[in-house]
């Protein structure tokens, strides 16, 4: 147990009693406790901050709820399964936690607790947000993720103040239009729900900043987003989106766009509007072209574009003069533009698993470039260009066991050019039941992935036969998510 900002008296004189030592903070934290020490309420009228996290607590007493000068209580990670009555006594509170307990419910009294700004009650099993909690005017942060939640109470919009929402890992499928009165509000986590359709209301939110609507069923995102100016960072990762409203355009302030593993064919020509874009990740979608005016993201540092159907890159990617990161795995490029060369900032370039027969002399321009891979490509010799560059890593070959492989120079005998060859070209182009095997491992059939789990997780003793000379082996332990989704598969699938 930790001690903070005690206040301590000195005896004046032999025969003067000495005062009560004033605490102002006390840290149990992982202190393997079952009940509160007593100690605790010998300083309950100086008591401002009490930590209680990381323990086995299953109660609270009577008297936690005479300390009316708390401020602060964290209660995460413990065996509550009930909050009593009492903590409505605690009108000084600002702070509450109680995540990771077994709380089902919270007592009406909380709304005695005026001055609450902020409440984490994530992973517990509050389906329901009670009446209590919409009255607490004064509360700015509220996390209440993985918590069962199939609705939000219609006069959720009277917690004006709120400035953070997170409700992650729930089963929402809508919000309710009091929403739209959060007008404090600068981050909203709605990942991981069952949300159908983009809530229009979301678009009455100028304030944001951060919105996260990853792992839903969104389709499409609608007009209403234009009036998002402030918004900096958006999810939509992991939806089936299939068509993005130009209006994206307007969020001009839009640093992060995250919109992998969805369905998107095309992006809109807005997208290119988007100067302030540092980041963009557009994997697994089923892309044909990109903008030709992509080059006027300027200040884009990560593109992403790996599991798409490219069969070429626009010219204009050569304007991306702060490009650090490309990534086009898996598509089907014949041939890099030129105008790469021009990306002085780029260090890491992967184009596995390409169809790319030649690559062009300017990429020994990039004097940056540090990784490269071209493995599972057609590619029968290098530029001579690429000695210029000091790489750290070369990869041509899946099979490659070291970053870096000796080059030779030749010359090409049908262009008769100078170029470099090693003994991992030319490379092999596979056959499509190679390249459908090699999708199928990149994305796992969900009916497979929970045996290739346990497989991966699966200690092999010593008497056993085994090929890795019969070492123990032993995976690391699954987060508790992974467990949570596989026994979700389990419970769902039919028996047989």
């Amino acid at each position: 147990m930790k001690e903070r900002k005690k206040k301590s008296s000195w005896l004046k004189c032999p025969c003067v009693r000495a005062e009560v030592e004033e605490i102002y903070e006390l840290d149990y934290q992982h202190c393997s406790l079952v009940t509160l020490p007593d100690e605790i309420f010998e300083f309950e009228c100086s008591l401002k901050k009490l930590y209680l996290d990381y323990n086995q607590i299953e109660d609270l007493p009577r008297n936690l709820f005479s300390c009316y000068f708390l401020t602060t209580l964290t209660l995460s990670d413990n065996e509550l399964d009930v909050i009593p009555p009492g903590i409505g006594g605690l009108t000084n509170l600002e702070e509450l936690d109680i995540s990771k307990n077994l709380i089902t419910d919270l007592p009406d009294n909380l709304k005695n607790c005026r001055r609450l700004k902020i409440i984490r009650a994530s992973s517990n099993n509050i389906s329901r947000i009670p009446e209590c909690l919409t009255q607490l005017v004064s509360l700015e942060e509220l996390y209440l993720n993985d918590s069962s939640l199939e609705f939000l109470p219609a006069n959720f919009g009277r917690l004006v103040s709120l400035r953070i929402l997170e409700l992650r890992e729930n089963e929402l499928s809508s919000l309710p239009k009091s929403i739209n009165r959060l007008v404090n509000l600068e981050k909203l986590d709605l990942g991981q729900n069952e949300i159908l359709d983009f809530p229009d209301v979301i678009g009455e939110l100028s304030s944001l900043t951060e919105l996260w609507l990853d792992s839903n069923l969104i389709t499409t995102v609608p007009d209403s987003i234009e009036s998002l100016h402030k918004l900096e960072h958006l999810d939509l990762s992991k939806n089936r989106l299939e068509s993005i409203s130009d209006q994206i355009g307007c969020c001009l302030m839009l640093d992060f766009l995250e919109l992998s593993k969805n369905e998107l064919k095309d992006l809109p020509d807005s997208i290119c509007s988007l100067f302030s874009l540092t980041r963009l990740k557009l994997d697994q979608n089923q892309l044909m072209y990109l903008p030709e005016n992509i080059g006027r993201l300027r200040e884009l540092e990560e593109l992403s574009l790996e599991s798409n159907c490219l069969s070429s890159l626009p010219q204009s990617i050569g304007y991306l003069r702060k490009l650090h990161c490309l990534n086009v795995d898996n598509n089907g490029l014949l041939t890099l533009p030129k105008a790469i060369g021009h990306c002085q900032r780029l260090a890491i370039l992967s184009a596995r698993g390409n169809r790319i027969e030649e690559l062009p002399e300017e990429i020994g321009l990039i004097q940056r470039l540090s990784v490269v891979n071209f493995a599972s490509n057609c590619l029968s010799t290098l530029p001579v260009s690429m000695l210029k560059l000091n790489l750290s890593a070369l990869w041509l070959a899946e099979g490659q066991n070291k970053p870096l492989v000796p080059l030779q120079i030749e010359r090409d005998p049908v262009t008769t050019k100078r170029c470099l060859v090693c003994f991992l070209l030319p490379q092999t182009s596979r056959s499509q039941d190679e390249e459908f095997q090699y999708v199928s491992k990149t994305l796992p059939n969900p009916e497979e992935e929970e045996e290739s789990f346990m497989n991966r997780r699966r200690i092999r003793f010593s008497l056993e036969p085994n090929p890795e000379n019969r070492r123990l082996m032993r995976a690391p332990t699954p987060y508790p998510k992974d467990l949570r989704e596989m026994a979700l598969r389990m419970k769902n699938r039919p028996y047989k």
